[in-house]
């Protein structure tokens, strides 16, 4: 099922609520844990490849969990959010 984002009038998914009401703020989601580097995408793999990219030494095993996930932490912001993208849902 699809709903429509008051903010932007996008149609998007249902069930990526979360997602596209995060792509309107600047909340920081997550952190790289080699560099000072942050995302606000509420996906990884634009992380996993920044830390592939960026960090990754020839010969040496990466560690592609070296982060910190700021989720649980915003969890009250990614909300307040979905609440303006989408009120009556």
């Amino acid at each position: 099922m699809e709903i429509q984002c008051k903010l932007c009038n996008s149609t998007v998914l249902k069930t990526s609520k979360v997602v596209h009401a995060i792509s309107h703020s600047d909340l920081i989601i997550f952190e790289c844990g080699y560099c000072p580097k942050k995302f606000t995408h509420n996906n990884t793999s634009m992380l996993r490849k920044h830390i592939l990219n960026q960090h990754k030494k020839p010969g040496e095993p990466i560690n592609y969990d070296n982060y910190k996930d700021n989720r649980k932490e915003l969890k009250e912001q990614i909300n307040e959010w979905k609440e303006r993208c989408f009120p009556t849902e």
